[in-house]
């Protein structure tokens, strides 16, 4: 089901090129971080399909946090590394014992919220939406409007975007290739049921684990 939900087909770009054989020249990534996704995949193709978002989105996580929901760089964390601003603008709260940020359910559902928005914003355009994610929609808006003004293309491709954001989309690109077509780059992929890993319970009260 992921594997045929998987909508980016940019090959033909030179930086997605890099990024594929980056990926070939370090499977460590690709094989490590599968165990952790098999725990969370289920739950992101749900939560995606109810927005009605291309399923490329659910190898975001493996470039920000190799699917770690614990993972913290500075202000980003989680699963989707949400900024504690956009986190917040998406109802993830944090307090003194939870940062919504980091839970791995409510994090996700934000995520699919957030992308829905950016294709409405962005008329659909999936690209500008995963550059918006990394970089903002005012971002993405002025550059758009800077080449419009000087006569360029609008396309993603064309657009003068942060450094950052210009590397990210072929990172998620080649991604999508190695996940489509593992056979064709000598990778093992491992078998996911297609059925939820966890059930999430609702619990009224603070409860001592132990």
């Amino acid at each position: 089901r992921f594997q045929s939900g998987l909508q980016l087909e940019y090959t033909n770009q030179p930086l997605v090129q890099e990024n594929i054989q980056f990926y070939l020249k370090n499977r460590r990534i690709l094989e490590d971080s599968q165990q952790r996704i098999r725990y969370y995949l289920f739950f992101i193709m749900d939560e995606l399909d109810k927005q009605g978002i291309p399923l490329d989105v659910a190898l975001i996580p493996l470039i920000e946090s190799q699917y770690n929901p614990f993972a913290s760089s500075g202000q980003p964390a989680g699963l989707w590394q949400f900024m504690p601003a956009t986190g917040r603008r998406f109802n993830l709260y944090s307090s003194n014992w939870y940062d919504g940020r980091r839970d791995p359910v409510e994090s996700t559902k934000a995520v699919a919220t957030y992308f829905r928005y950016l294709m409405n914003y962005f008329n659909n355009d999936f690209l500008l939406a995963l550059a918006a994610y990394n970089s903002g929609e005012g971002t993405v808006q002025n550059a758009i409007n800077r080449n419009r003004r000087a006569g360029k293309p609008t396309d993603y491709w064309h657009l003068d975007l942060p450094g950052v954001t210009r590397t990210y989309i072929p990172k998620m690109v080649a991604l999508a290739e190695i996940f489509k077509h593992p056979e064709r780059y000598q990778l093992t992929l491992q078998a996911i049921d297609d059925k939820p890993y966890f059930t999430p319970i609702k619990i009224d009260n603070g409860i001592t684990l132990a």
